[in-house]
C-alpha cells in the first residue's frame, strides 16, 4: 500500500564530468517517474525507522552474495506495490536484474528493459521484511556515466548507467565512505545504511584510474 511519497528520485539535470577533459554536459531525462513510500505494517516497525537505517551487523563496503529469499521477498513486494501497473510488474518479472547484497538484513534491485525500476528490501531487527522505497522510470538513462536514481535514506541508494567497459564503478559519500556499486549490463546500484548524502559516483578501469565523475 501507497503511504506518501519522497522526492523524486531522479534529479532533473545531471553534470557529467568527464576525467581527460573536465568537460560538463547537462542531460535531459524526461520520461515519467513514480516513486513511493510503502506504508508501515500497523503490528510491527515502520519501515524507515531505525531498523533499516541502522548499520546492519555485516554490512560491508564490497557487495557480497546475493539471497535468493531476499530476491523472492522484492519480487513480491515490489510487485505488488508499482501502482498496480502491468508493465511495471512484467519488468519485475522478467527484466534484468541487478541484486546488490551487502549482508545479510538489505538488498537493493534494479531491474532492466524497455524501461527501469528499482527497490530495497531489507530486514528489521526483529526479523521482519520490509521495503521503505521504490522508483519506476519509463525512459532508460545510457551513456558513459550518469545518476538515475538517488535515495536519501535510511537507507542511501543510487542507481545508474555506465560505459559497460568500465572495470568498476566507486561510490563517495560525505562522511567520507568508498563502496563498490554493483554493476552489470551497463548499469549500476548500491545502497548504504543511514542518511549520508552521495558526493560522488565514479567509473574506473581495471588500474583503479578514474575514466569518469558524475556528481548529483
Amino acid at each position: 500500500m501507497i503511504s506518501g511519497t519522497r522526492g523524486l528520485a531522479v534529479p532533473a539535470v545531471l553534470c557529467l564530468v568527464v576525467a581527460t577533459t573536465g568537460a560538463c554536459a547537462a542531460l535531459g531525462l524526461g520520461g515519467r517517474v513514480d516513486t513511493f513510500t510503502l506504508s508501515g505494517d500497523p503490528n510491527g516497525p515502520a519501515e524507515t525507522d531505525e531498523t533499516l537505517g541502522r548499520r546492519p551487523e555485516g554490512w560491508t563496503a564490497e557487495p557480497t552474495t546475493p539471497d535468493t529469499a531476499l530476491l523472492g521477498a522484492a519480487k513480491a513486494g515490489c510487485n505488488d506495490s508499482f501502482s498496480g501497473d502491468v508493465d511495471q510488474q512484467d519488468l519485475i518479472r522478467t527484466g534484468a536484474l541487478l541484486q546488490d547484497q551487502r549482508g545479510p538484513d538489505g538488498a537493493a534491485f534494479l531491474w532492466t528493459g524497455g524501461s527501469t525500476a528499482y527497490c530495497f528490501i531489507g530486514r528489521t531487527q526483529a526479523g521482519n521484511i520490509r521495503s521503505p522505497f521504490g522508483s519506476w522510470r519509463q525512459d532508460v538513462l545510457r551513456g558513459a556515466l550518469a545518476i538515475e536514481g538517488n535515495e536519501h535514506g535510511p537507507p542511501a541508494m543510487v542507481t545508474g548507467a555506465v560505459d559497460p567497459t568500465a572495470a568498476a564503478v566507486e561510490i563517495q559519500t560525505a562522511s567520507g565512505l568508498l563502496l563498490r556499486a554493483t554493476t552489470g549490463d551497463g548499469r549500476f546500484v548500491a545502497w548504504w545504511p543511514g542518511a549520508d548524502p552521495l558526493v560522488a559516483v565514479r567509473s574506473l578501469d581495471t588500474d583503479g584510474n578514474v575514466l569518469a565523475t558524475v556528481r548529483p
